[in-house]
């Protein structure tokens, strides 16, 4: 069992789905990955969320329209992914915030689902500016260190079998160039094997958030 010490954060949403799966993105939008993610989510009539630094979703609007179109749910991933923040006082990572929700809001004409911080770093500041912002933390359960590591398709279909209903799951649109290729190729084996052992990956709704609350 993970343990947040600083305060509230969601790693997993109550679902009485037991095939469900919340299969979330970081760290894009990339102008090479995102759409390629794009198309497999397609092809297997998969849903997700994409957790999207607010400066890269600026320069990629396409995307990010191209995202939303296709039913995914766009997170707040931070204004610049900059860790820094995290041990500066609490007006600036307010602020910081602020400032990385607005840019989504003119980008999308609505708040993100929630906040996902760089690295997954907790301090008090981050968690007091976001009781002040009305905003939830969404990190995740299951993760394949795929920004670092080739992705390979043994670790992510042993995980399946071993997938808790309404696990979130980390993975990343913002791939190393010499990755990619595997990436997608893992993904694509991932989602077909998902639905094959009637697994349903579906983005992260406000209405999933209030069931956390309760």
């Amino acid at each position: 069992m993970m343990i947040d010490f600083f305060g509230p954060c969601i790693r997993s949403i109550p679902t009485s789905d037991k095939s469900v799966i919340y299969l979330t993105f970081d760290d894009g939008p990339d102008p090479e990955v995102t759409p390629a993610v794009l198309d497999l989510l397609e092809k297997h009539q998969a849903k997700a969320t994409f957790f999207m630094v607010a400066d890269r979703a600026r320069r990629c609007s396409t995307i990010v329209s191209e995202v939303v179109a296709a039913g995914h749910a766009i997170g707040n991933h931070s204004l610049d992914h900059d860790t820094r923040y995290f041990f500066y006082s609490y007006s600036k990572i307010s602020d910081w915030i602020r400032r990385s929700e607005e840019a989504f809001g003119d980008l999308l004409g609505r708040q993100t689902v929630g906040f996902r911080s760089p690295a997954g770093v907790q301090t008090p500041q981050l968690h007091r500016a976001l009781r002040t912002l009305g905003m939830p933390l969404i990190h995740w359960e299951t993760r394949f260190f795929d920004s670092t590591f080739r992705w390979k398709k043994s670790s992510a279909l042993a995980s399946l079998n071993q997938a808790r209903p309404g696990q979130v799951v980390l993975l990343h649109d913002l791939q190393k160039p010499k990755h990619a290729s595997q990436f997608l190729d893992t993904l694509d084996a991932y989602l077909n094997k998902g639905r094959e052992i009637g697994r349903s990956f579906k983005e992260i709704t406000s209405e999933d958030i209030s069931r956390c609350k309760k």
